[in-house]
């Protein structure tokens, strides 16, 4: 155990915030760190961008054997607010049976795992499978150059039979989870200016436009507090989902009362009446993510800003293409902005849903080894959040792709006190090696 630690206390000590320019150097640090392990027990390394680099590494064993491709991502998402931290976000930390740090749950937690399991089997010669580590440096950023890099080695990713991604986590503790759905996301900023400086709200008042009164306008006609957006044709292209896999779905949630206390909000409002257990894996979503305006320090300054800036993202399902939605709130929002003032629309990422097929030989094979390991059934789920990859992969390559993870409700996934279940990362551990020590044959 102490060196599986080891392994992920060192990852989680780089800073690897992709959102932060000035972190760039942590990137070729943990890189060098994980080319400085695989290189030795003689895998095949391949660096693909500067920046935030696609890793590559290869072990191959046998050419009779299966090649699984395994997908982590090593950047993680900001730490602020810092003082909402028990800790250094970055020095981990294991106190009650938690392990503490920024992406320790999302992802480095599951990184350091498949490390971990694939160094064990090649010490103990039991090793069954190839396996292609892909491991990404931009996903908090909505993977903006995976797809690219992907390219660039897709001759060797073509030996893959089997894609399994480990970036999600298990809807309750020992029910394993295998998700065949996520959403897709497309990520925009809107700066609107109405003039040159800030005016005295006293002589200006009624006579101009107030930036912060636009954008609040406008997205009260793009969506409403129940969740409805309001965009002419934007649900033409969703899938349909059925009854019987609403059914399904909510089989193995958990009630309103406990989202709404592991969510720590004081009023839950979801979009869905009959099914709101699952509002958020089964609809488009609109959400503000962050607005700019105006003054907002200590005491009064009466002014009408000429300048505000909203950031927001709409969550896609199965069917609906980025593109079409793209063109949608372009237009939308050049026909419902006054025409005098001036704005910008940006596209910072945009993502497809991803949708598979769970029914296939290489599911039942790895659900069977998490049922043995968990010693329950396992669920096949949706969920409501994005992984670009899983989407990429599966267009590029057309195999299975297999979503699966160890992590808890009550993670912090994103948020501050980041932490993985201790048991549950041994345990991930020992079903990564039963998996990659599984000799796979399509014959049996």
């Amino acid at each position: 155990m102490k060196n599986y630690l080891t392994i992920l206390e060192k990852l989680i000590s780089f800073k690897t915030v992709s959102a932060d320019s000035c972190k760039i150097n942590e990137f070729k640090r943990i890189i060098n760190f994980i080319k400085s392990i695989l290189i030795k027990e003689g895998f095949k390394i391949d660096i693909i961008g500067k920046q935030h680099p696609l890793f590559i590494a290869s072990k191959f064993i046998s050419t009779s054997s299966k090649t699984i491709g395994v997908y982590c991502h090593y950047d993680v998402q900001p730490v602020e607010p810092l003082d909402q931290w028990n800790c250094d976000p970055f020095k981990m930390v294991i106190k009650n049976n938690k392990i503490y740090g920024r992406g320790v749950a999302d992802d480095k937690g599951h990184l350091s795992q498949n490390i971990s399991a694939v160094l064990d089997l090649l010490k103990e010669k039991k090793l069954k499978n190839n396996i292609i580590f892909i491991f990404e440096g931009e996903e908090e950023l909505g993977s903006l150059n995976f797809e690219k890099y992907v390219n660039e080695v897709k001759n060797h990713l073509n030996k893959v039979d089997l894609f399994l991604l480990n970036d999600v986590g298990m809807i309750k503790n020992n029910v394993p989870t295998i998700y065949y759905a996520l959403r897709g996301i497309i990520y925009f900023e809107l700066e609107i200016w109405t003039g040159s400086r800030d005016l005295h709200s006293g002589v200006y008042g009624n006579l101009v436009y107030n930036p912060i009164q636009i954008l609040i306008e406008l997205f009260y006609r793009i969506r409403n507090l129940k969740g409805n957006l309001k965009i002419p044709k934007f649900y033409n292209q969703c899938r349909k989902i059925s009854i019987k896999e609403k059914k399904m779905l909510i089989t193995e949630e958990k009630d309103l009362n406990t989202i709404k206390k592991a969510s720590g909000v004081f009023a839950l409002n979801p979009l869905d009446k009959n099914f709101p257990l699952i509002s958020s894996k089964i609809h488009p979503s609109l959400e503000v993510n962050g607005f700019i305006s105006g003054y907002t320090a200590e005491g009064p300054k009466t002014i009408i800003p000429n300048y505000a800036k909203i950031k927001f993202s709409i969550r896609l399902i199965e069917y609906q293409d980025p593109k079409n939605i793209i063109s949608l709130v372009k237009d939308f929002i050049h026909n419902n902005l006054p025409s005098q003032i001036k704005y910008s629309l940006k596209v910072l990422s945009a993502s497809k849903p991803f949708y598979c097929d769970y029914k296939n030989y290489y599911f039942k094979k790895v659900s069977k080894i998490l049922e043995e390991e968990f010693g329950n059934k396992c669920v096949f789920t949706r969920e409501g959040g994005s992984i670009p990859a899983a989407e990429i992969l599966l267009t590029k390559f057309n195999k299975p792709i297999i979503l699966t993870g160890f992590i808890l409700p009550g993670s912090n996934i994103h948020a501050p006190n980041e932490n993985f279940d201790l048991k549950n990362f041994l345990k991930g551990i020992n079903v990564l090696k039963k998996i990659y020590s599984f000799y796979f044959s399509e014959n049996d």
